[in-house]
């Protein structure tokens, strides 16, 4: 049994098998384009799918995890609806004949290093939210498909070393046990998320290696999770998860 320490962001216990997962996109080769025309439209046909698919994720969060949630991806559409983001996108296609992909990771980094430089945990947000969008855009300029749990079969720890809002939401019913990430804080999307969909989640912690299929413990409240837990440790946080289903059974009687 090896246990972690990290930042407790939604309360709850769960247990079951880790699934690991890291959305990487391929490495981004900066070149030059002949002609900046067709290049343009390539990213306002992703601009547009992403818009798109932003609004149905809206929608969905919303419907799921209520109007906090659905807020979240509000806020990606106006990011992505602002001239300021596309139209810096666009310059640099124009003006140094830059291919789209490379165009939307320079213009994110630069916004999102501004939002980082200022030192406050809501504008490192903000950072995660532009990275996010970009990464969206970037997969749908290359083609190569939008990141995401909608194959997940398994009622899993999902495991990750950040997890999205939009990579979050596409979660099935019911699959995720729990949420454990390397980095995030309590005010972070993936703990906003968690306490909506009342998962429990435990980020912030670095540097925990763990191969999908083996069974995590985690306690939500306490920031602890367990890796291969011992049958004291699983005994005695099944115990606490019978008492805490108990207990919100009975608030939902008192309050129905």
């Amino acid at each position: 049994m090896i246990r972690f320490h990290g930042i407790g962001a939604s309360s709850g216990v769960a247990t079951g098998p880790a699934e690991v997962r890291r959305f990487e996109l391929p490495e981004i080769v900066p070149h030059k384009v002949s002609d900046p025309v067709p290049e343009a439209a390539r990213l306002d046909r992703a601009i547009e799918a992403v818009l798109a698919r932003l609004t149905a994720l809206e929608e969905r969060a919303s419907a799921d995890a209520g109007d906090e949630v659905g807020e979240i991806f509000e806020a990606h559409r106006m990011f992505l609806e602002d001239p300021s983001f596309s139209g810096a996108a666009r310059e640099m296609i124009h003006d140094d004949l830059l291919c789209a992909e490379a165009a939307v990771e320079r213009t994110v980094e630069t916004l999102a290093a501004e939002f980082e430089d200022i030192g406050d945990e809501y504008f490192a947000a903000r950072a995660a939210d532009m990275r996010d969008i970009g990464n969206q855009l970037i997969r749908e300029v290359l083609g190569i498909g939008q990141a995401g749990f909608a194959d997940l079969e398994v009622p899993s720890v999902i495991v990750a070393y950040d997890l999205t809002p939009s990579e979050t939401v596409t979660i099935p019913s019911g699959m995720a046990l729990a949420f454990v990430t390397e980095v995030g804080s309590p005010t972070s999307h993936t703990a906003i998320l968690a306490r909506s969909l009342g998962i429990p989640a435990v980020v912030g912690i670095g540097g925990m290696e763990v191969a999908s299929g083996a069974i995590i413990a985690v306690d939500g409240q306490a920031g602890t999770v367990w890796v291969d837990p011992d049958p004291t440790t699983l005994s005695a946080l099944e115990d606490r998860k019978a008492h805490d289903d108990a207990r919100q059974a009975l608030a939902a009687v008192h309050a129905a």
